[in-house]
């Protein structure tokens, strides 16, 4: 029994260690990039748009279509006509009983009305809409992933510091029972200090918690199983103050924001549909050829 019980504990000790995966912040960001459902959705996206330009474009080609056809008529006799000059009757036309048509056919568009050239750069601007959405959705994972990187670490480090507010807790409480047995402090001034210890003791729970979501989140946008054990390695940090004017920031946010190009490309992209419906306007012309 004492066996079964030993191996029992070392299979689910290599079982527990297995599990527990280390991550740097690159190896997060990478992993978190590659199995993000946000961006397998968006570069969708990007690939339809990138399809309707090059559905737009083959509209400029010409167009060949061939057709054929095959009719059975009923079985006639032939058309014939009787004399009386004549024993047998006069076949004027034998019966066609099988009919064949083919035709191959050639069009061309010349002139629409505009109507293609401003549907081909309409589907530029889309193009470029959603590759800059693309491109958005791809920071915006990054920063959830390096969030929950660094929601890790906070915890792990208020958890520390707790920790160390305990043990020290825990020398003042011996201290002061020593003192109290000497009578140099009194039973209240005791009291007080074990229940800032057992408020600290409250406060770890809390952290402990706190660290059990963040770990959760952070293996969520990993890809990761949510109760997948999960440690980080941090390089030391070093804090870097920047003194910069919140006029100089706003212009550059207003610059460099994607969602915004984007939006403007998109109001383009609207102006060049208007202007392909309005392509009704005017005559079209297609060179036609049929064979």
């Amino acid at each position: 029994m004492k066996k079964i019980i030993f191996t029992l504990i070392i299979i689910f000790s290599i079982k527990s260690f297995t599990q527990t995966k280390t991550y740097t912040l690159d190896e997060s960001i990478k992993l978190g990039i590659e199995n993000s459902k946000v961006l397998k959705i968006s570069n969708a996206k990007l690939a339809i748009a990138s399809a309707k330009v090059t559905e737009i474009k083959s509209q400029r080609f010409p167009k060949l279509s061939f057709n054929a056809a095959y009719m059975r008529l009923s079985d006639v006799p032939p058309f014939e006509i009787s004399t009386s000059f004549f024993p047998t009757p006069i076949r004027i036309q034998e019966a066609v009983l099988n009919t064949y048509n083919f035709k191959l056919s050639l069009q061309q568009p010349i002139f629409k009305g505009f109507k293609l050239s401003s549907l081909n750069s309409a589907a530029d601007y889309n193009l470029e809409s959603t590759e800059l959405d693309y491109s958005k959705d791809i920071n915006e994972e990054a920063f959830k992933i390096i969030s929950a990187f660094w929601n890790i670490y906070k915890a792990e480090n208020a958890n520390k510091i707790i920790d160390e507010n305990l043990k020290s807790l825990e020398s003042h409480i011996n201290d002061a029972k020593s003192f109290l047995e000497n009578d140099l402090i009194t039973r209240n001034d005791l009291l007080k200090i074990e229940v800032q210890y057992s408020t600290v003791q409250l406060k770890k729970v809390e952290v402990e918690n706190a660290l059990e979501i963040a770990k959760a989140l952070f293996n969520k946008t990993l890809g990761n199983g949510i109760s997948d054990e999960v440690k980080i390695e941090t390089e030391e940090l070093t804090l870097n103050i920047h003194k910069d004017n919140f006029n100089d920031l706003l212009i550059e946010a207003k610059s460099n924001r994607l969602e915004l190009e984007s939006v403007s490309k998109r109001i383009l992209a609207g102006k060049e549909q208007l202007s392909a419906s309005k392509s009704g306007w005017y005559p079209s012309i297609f060179l036609i050829s049929d064979f």
